[in-house]
């Protein structure tokens, strides 16, 4: 009887033992999930400096690695160290995705490493990834791959091949304002004003899209108006360089670039009380 007794105990020890075990573990995993989604309503309100903490606690969870947002939350990680200043940071980040070639994230992880390459001159990053991008088939690019492939074109001066590459992107793709805009500096640099002055003028009057975690639309608009305005400047058209330069929204941070630049063309145009008024 006792031995019955003690096997009676020591089933209903395991029976508790199995349900706590059961408990923790369905508990641990609602705490991730309910961190993921702290860490996406934060990334989609725009706080990217908050999200970046959840999204690199999760990371470093080893149950973590096999969920099936694992990759998703690596990219929106890369994403917000690239928008809160990181791009060293964010360039790892996106190496483990490219490396790992994750079907969904391969392409926009590979654009935005040979983004950052081009931006930080990290020629070592761009001689890893390139030959990536240079292998795969043009028909299977996305947007955001030819566009960052354009730009590298750009930085080896192969200024046609860049411009074809910029032409390809649609009207109605998100990267077509960012595109026309970096045509636009093609054409200038290879001197074609009246081209350059079309291509900014397509970027600026494209939809503004709505905010993204690794550029400000509103920036791509502004900047196309600042390279109309140097353009038209440098063509001797004062007037239209004055025009453009008034165009450039207050509130982004080529504003204060943009009332210099028309301070000047006000003083090369004898509007010396205009340009006084700016400064």
């Amino acid at each position: 009887r006792i031995e019955g007794d003690l096997a009676g105990v020591e089933g209903a020890i395991a029976s508790l033992d199995k349900r706590y075990r059961t408990a923790v573990a369905q508990a641990f995993r609602q705490s991730l999930e309910r961190r993921l989604l702290d860490g996406l309503m934060l990334y989609d309100l725009g706080h990217q400096d908050k999200a970046v903490v959840v999204f690199a606690e999760l990371s470093t969870e080893p149950a973590f690695k096999a969920n099936r947002d694992y990759w998703m939350v690596q990219q929106k990680l890369a994403d917000s160290l690239r928008h809160i200043g990181n791009p060293r940071s964010a360039a790892r980040v996106y190496s483990g995705i490219v490396d790992a070639r994750v079907p969904e994230y391969f392409q926009p992880a590979l654009a935005s490493l040979l983004d950052i390459a081009l931006v930080t001159r990290d020629y070592g990053l761009l001689n890893r990834y390139y030959p990536i991008l240079d292998a795969l088939p043009a028909a299977q690019r996305t947007s955001g791959l030819v566009y960052a492939y354009a730009k590298a074109l750009y930085f080896q001066d192969a200024l046609s091949d860049a411009a074809g590459q910029l032409q390809s992107i649609r009207p109605d793709d998100p990267f077509y304002a960012r595109a026309q805009y970096y045509l636009g500096v093609v054409r200038a640099r290879q001197g074609d004003h009246v081209s350059a002055v079309a291509a900014f003028q397509r970027a600026a009057d494209a939809p503004v899209p709505a905010r993204a975690a690794d550029h400000d639309p509103q920036d791509v608009r502004a900047l196309a108006l600042l390279g109309m305005g140097r353009v038209h400047e440098e063509a001797g058209s004062l007037v239209d360089a004055i025009q453009a330069y008034q165009k450039v929204p207050r509130r982004t941070r080529h504003y204060p670039t943009a009332l210099y630049e028309l301070s000047w063309s006000s003083v090369k145009a004898g509007k010396y009380d205009h340009a006084l008024d700016l400064l």
